[in-house]
């Protein structure tokens, strides 16, 4: 099939996104001359805003392309694609693109928003005692104190959030009124401590040190002046924890003070309770290297090794090297 072209532009007047192939030959279109032969890739012009055909010459074969229109904004030639519809126009095409719409009605609307902002800070300022009994009323209400305690929830856990607290206890530390509540949760921890079942004494805290390698149990960092050991009561001692090694691990202070559990962290904002470390399963159990990498991890697991001899080398290895909240026996099935 062959394209009738103007000789002069080099473009076809057919609006319709066609792509017609004819190889090069001495045809003539009519009243016009011979075609001359571009060079090899050589696009041919826009011709003007009618949305006329581009014509390229690949390796002497005349290709049609899409038609391109031009957007009176941004001055790009664009497919059809890239206009939206309007009726009133005869081809039905807006003359601006869709990036340049949308940027229009983006401007539109911000210079509405910031005269609405303006409205509103004027209404604030004009009825200052109306706005604040409003206030004061949501604030007492079911709705008001949930959506509250929500977002100070979701405030807290920022990095702004947690740079405020810090700073308010350093304020508050150094009042008179924060020396005594200091005071009053620390004899609030010693009575706990005290109704506590069990002991721990300086001997059991050196042998909880030397079996977690002078790391802390949960982000597994060596302690070091800055980042000393802390105790960390596993089942915590207002829930009925006992105050006995068994119960203990060395941690250090962020791990101690952040609300985790076996270095677990919540991944949304969601009520679902605390987070449940997984269970690692390993049914061909060796030597126990799956189970004592589980605990480094923070993670509970559970052995299975048909081999007595394998699983009494993985029972020795584990009570050896492993923390002291991990399993207590591996079962062998026979």
């Amino acid at each position: 099939m062959v394209a009738r072209t103007s000789a002069t532009t080099g473009c076809s007047h057919q609006n319709q996104a066609v792509r017609r192939t004819t190889p090069h030959s001495p045809l003539r279109s009519p009243g016009a001359a011979s075609w001359p032969a571009p060079r090899s890739g050589a696009p041919a012009r826009r011709a003007g805003r009618g949305g006329c055909v581009p014509i390229t010459w690949e390796s002497g074969i005349m290709v049609e392309m899409e038609p391109l229109y031009l957007c009176r904004k941004c001055q790009r030639d664009l497919p059809r694609t890239a206009f939206g519809n309007d009726r009133q126009k005869t081809d039905g095409r807006r003359r601006s693109c869709l990036g340049c719409d949308a940027a229009i009605r983006k401007a539109r609307w911000t210079a509405k928003l910031n005269e609405e902002h303006e409205r509103a800070k004027r209404y604030r300022l004009e009825n200052a005692e109306k706005v604040a009994e409003r206030k004061r009323r949501y604030q007492q209400s079911e709705h008001g104190k949930a959506l509250m305690l929500a977002r100070s929830r979701e405030y807290r856990q920022t990095e702004q959030g947690r740079a405020n607290a810090r700073a308010a206890q350093t304020r508050s530390s150094k009042t008179e009124r924060g020396r005594i509540n200091g005071r009053i949760r620390s004899n609030r921890r010693r009575a706990l401590l005290l109704k506590a079942p069990g002991t721990f004494s300086d001997a059991d805290w050196q042998r909880t040190l030397t079996a977690h390698r002078n790391r802390c149990h949960y982000c597994k960092r060596a302690f070091t002046a800055k980042r000393p050991a802390t105790i960390d009561h596993v089942i915590p001692i207002s829930k009925g924890g006992a105050h006995s090694p068994e119960n203990i691990v060395a941690a250090c202070k962020p791990c101690n003070s952040a609300p985790t559990l076996a270095g677990w962290r919540p991944s949304c904002r969601c009520d679902a309770g605390p987070p449940v470390p997984q269970v690692v399963l390993d049914p061909f159990l060796g030597s126990g290297t799956t189970l004592l990498v589980a605990d480094r991890l923070g993670r509970s697991g559970i052995g299975i090794e048909l081999s007595p001899k394998y699983a009494d080398v993985a029972r020795q290895r584990l009570q050896r090297d492993a923390g002291p909240m991990f399993a207590d026996t591996i079962e062998v099935s026979a």
